[in-house]
């Protein structure tokens, strides 16, 4: 599980953030915002080598609306990710093209 301190409320000013290289199988409530009806204000996010996380694309969009890009590679639990090849190579999705 992602740390307690990892959420809107703690982060407000972050802007860009990235996750690699760990055992995360999911993100802690508090990342969600969903207590204080917080959301992110991310703009840049990377997911890297995180072969336990599972998250899904429309519930981070909800949470993180000012996304620009996301780069992910080998993390093969996400879900409905709108980039061919999550789970090993993977790829960009930039806000511009969709």
């Amino acid at each position: 599980m992602s740390p307690i301190w990892l959420n809107p409320v703690s982060l407000p000013m972050l802007r860009y953030l990235s996750v690699s290289s760990g055992n995360i199988a999911e993100m802690h409530q508090s990342f969600w915002g969903e207590k204080n009806n917080v959301v992110w204000q991310i703009e840049a996010l990377k997911l890297e080598s995180l072969s336990y996380l599972g998250i899904e694309w429309m519930t981070l969009q909800e949470v993180m609306p000012l996304l620009q890009i996301v780069n992910v590679s080998w993390c093969p639990q996400l879900e409905s990710f709108p980039i061919e090849d999550v789970g090993f190579r993977g790829g960009v999705w930039t806000k511009e093209e969709h």
